[in-house]
Order: C-alpha cells, then sequence, then structure tokens
C-alpha cells in the first residue's frame, strides 16, 4: 500500500525479506535527478540493497558514475552505509548494506 505525505507525494509500503518497508522517491530541486528514501523496521543482517548494475561503475569526485557517465549515484551516510562495487559475471553491481535507513540520490549527467 502506500500512504501520501504533506505534499501529496506517495511513500510505498511494503513487505520483503520478512521486514516491513517504507520506500519514497522525490525529484530533486532543479531537476537534476531524483532522491530516494528506504527505511526498514526489523533487523535486515546480511541483506544488501542493490542500487545499479552496469558494465562499469567508478567511485569519482564523490560520486559512482554508470556505464560512461549515463548518470551518477550519491549515497547519504556513505561512511557508515560504505557502498561496495562488486563484479558478477562481468556485471558490475553498486551495494550497500539494508540498513534501517538508506538514501541516495540517482543524478542525470547533463
Amino acid at each position: 500500500g502506500y500512504t501520501l505525505d504533506a505534499l501529496g507525494l506517495p511513500k510505498f509500503k511494503y513487505l520483503t525479506y520478512g521486514l516491513s518497508v517504507k520506500d519514497a522517491t522525490r525529484v530533486i530541486d532543479g531537476g537534476q535527478g531524483v532522491q530516494r528514501e528506504i527505511e526498514t523496521e526489523g533487523s535486515a543482517n546480511d541483506l544488501y540493497l542493490c542500487l545499479a548494475k552496469a558494465n562499469v561503475i567508478e567511485q569519482k569526485d564523490g560520486k559512482y558514475v554508470i556505464a560512461d557517465n549515463a548518470y551518477s549515484i550519491t549515497v547519504a551516510d556513505e561512511a557508515t552505509l560504505k557502498p561496495i562495487i562488486r563484479t558478477i559475471q562481468g556485471t558490475q553491481e553498486l551495494l550497500v548494506p539494508f540498513k534501517s535507513k538508506v538514501i541516495y540520490s540517482i543524478l542525470f549527467n547533463q
């Protein structure tokens, strides 16, 4: 299901891996991208959230540049979440631990 915030924008609610999740996506001021905020209730030990998959993901200037500059991702509280880039069968994935709150932004590279 979902609820609406004060601006009338949806915050989706669902269950996954036994966790209650609230998930909201908002447009960043100026239309430069979108920000996603995911909150969980309960313990999410050893679960990871995949933020991106691409042939190439590079960490550069505080951002994760995806697929030859197609777009980039920033992770709020990066020092705590410690994103990792892993390669599986020639494809790279940007992962963060599925903690109580994950906030990240997808920025459109222009």
